[in-house]
């Protein structure tokens, strides 16, 4: 779990940064270090960052098989937004999001890679599967 956040940490940091921060590719690898780049692009197009508070929860370790392991989490992103660094202006696009859309599922894929875990792929459950629905708030 340690190099799980570890590689998160590093993962949150380049996308606020607009660029890769060392030693992200050592803890992000495969289609994780795709996404990362192609999140990049995006971010930095459109001058954005992520801002406010995500939260993971329900986070554990599913399986374990030689050199690969599987983390699941819920993400509660109901106080998440994007945000232009420069001016602080909020994107509007990430504010009020439905509830299916601000709870969601996720299933990251881990590898071993240079005598530790690092983050290999990053699967989002749609919001109608029951993975998904069972990070949605009860009530």
């Amino acid at each position: 779990m340690e190099d799980f956040r570890q590689g998160f940490l590093l993962y949150d940091k380049s996308q606020e940064k607009f660029a890769l921060v060392p030693p992200v590719t050592s803890w992000v690898t495969g289609s994780a270090l795709t996404d990362l780049k192609k999140s990049l692009t995006t971010l930095a197009q459109e001058q954005l960052v992520p801002a406010g508070v995500d939260r993971l929860f329900r986070t554990s370790v599913t399986a374990v098989s030689g050199s690969s392991a599987t983390i699941t989490t819920c993400d509660d992103g109901s106080k998440y937004n994007e945000q232009n660094p420069r001016t602080h202006v909020v994107n509007p696009s990430s504010v009020n999001l439905p509830l299916s859309e601000q709870y969601i599922f996720i299933t990251w894929g881990m590898t071993r890679a240079d005598g530790h875990w690092a983050i290999n792929s990053i699967t989002i459950a749609s919001s109608s599967s029951a993975a998904a629905k069972s990070c949605l708030p009860s009530g």
